[in-house]
């Protein structure tokens, strides 16, 4: 009697590289997505954060005034550009415009950076009260 070898045939062994391949491929689209996503989040951080420190600095110490104003933070890869318009106060619970003590602003800053090919934009906007005639 003739005794059968065990083992794999070539037909499985060529499929399971196959499905080895496969799986690998996904896992490596997998991990690249992340990055992506990572890095994309990073970018949003600094954004959100360069965007904060400007909009803390508007208005500070100076009266505001209407219009459009743009420019680059030091140091980094951001632009940005603000709009700057002044809003009526909003009507009361009556529906009777009121006398408010303040002048209302609104404050639009979009931030942009380049990411890859691609340009990337975030917009922040805020309220501001400066009493008027007065520094703020």
């Amino acid at each position: 009697m003739i005794a059968r070898q065990r083992g794999f045939t070539l037909v499985e062994m060529v499929v399971a590289f196959v499905v080895f391949a496969f799986a690998l491929g996904v896992l490596m689209e997998a991990n690249a997505s992340a990055l992506r996503a990572a890095r994309r989040s990073a970018a949003m951080t600094q954004a959100a954060l360069l965007a904060k420190s400007k909009l803390d600095e508007v208005g500070v110490g100076v009266n505001l005034d209407e219009g459009r104003d743009n420019g680059r933070f030091e140091g980094t890869d951001y632009a940005w550009s603000l709009d700057i318009a002044k809003m009526d106060p909003p009507p009361s619970s009556t529906g009777v415009q009121e006398e408010v003590p303040v002048d209302l602003y609104r404050l639009e800053l979009d931030v942009m950076w380049r990411e890859g090919r691609d340009e990337r934009h975030a917009k922040f906007t805020t309220m501001r009260a400066i009493q008027p005639g007065g520094a703020p």
